[in-house]
């Protein structure tokens, strides 16, 4: 990734501290769980797309919040998606905006597939609202790829196509990237 100037800096700095926010509620809330406490008021927003991924396992009174846990990792992945997004829109090179934009897109639709393949190994639950998203928005890779067999075992599935679509999409990433860094070179923007 390039240096970034002050201005992209300050926004990049922004998006962390809300992000690390989020995730210090999410924290409590998972410690509150644990010790049988129940979710902070405020972190119910940012979790609630993630409730019901997995069962809770039980501790004693407590339990331990699976769907805190992905929701504590996937906002900073988040964050960093947003941050490749418009810290792209803050420089002068029009070929670094674009760039900066085509990189973030990349690196969400990388993030989604890897957040399919990870739900369907480990046979997340569709009544959580983030997990019916997911599976929604890359419906058409299982169907539209058929010829590649999934591997089922028990209650889990390991999508080959899922994982081929990913492959795919990350050379044509590393492609993509190399032409604009060479076009950068060439043109000795800087």
């Amino acid at each position: 990734m390039p240096k970034l100037n002050r201005t992209q800096q300050a926004v990049a700095g922004v998006i962390y501290i809300l992000s690390g926010i989020v995730v210090v509620l999410l924290l409590v809330s998972f410690v509150f769980r644990l010790f049988g406490s129940d979710e902070l008021g405020i972190s119910r927003f940012f979790s609630a797309p993630f409730r019901g991924i997995f069962s809770d396992a039980s501790i004693g009174q407590g339990s331990v919040s699976v769907y805190l846990m992905v929701a504590m990792l996937f906002y900073p992945l988040l964050a960093y998606i947003v941050m490749l997004f418009i810290t792209s829109l803050l420089v002068l090179n029009p070929l670094r905006i674009v760039r900066g934009i085509v990189n973030a897109l990349f690196r969400f639709v990388e993030l989604v597939l890897v957040t399919r393949f990870l739900f369907k190994v480990f046979a997340a639950s569709i009544q959580s609202s983030f997990v019916t998203f997911i599976y929604k928005s890359t419906n058409f890779i299982p169907s539209t790829l058929s010829f590649i067999p999934t591997i089922r075992f028990s209650n889990s599935e390991f999508e080959l196509s899922t994982f081929f679509v990913f492959g795919i999409i990350l050379i044509i990433d590393i492609l993509v990237w190399n032409l604009f860094t060479s076009l950068l070179e060439d043109r000795n923007y800087d």
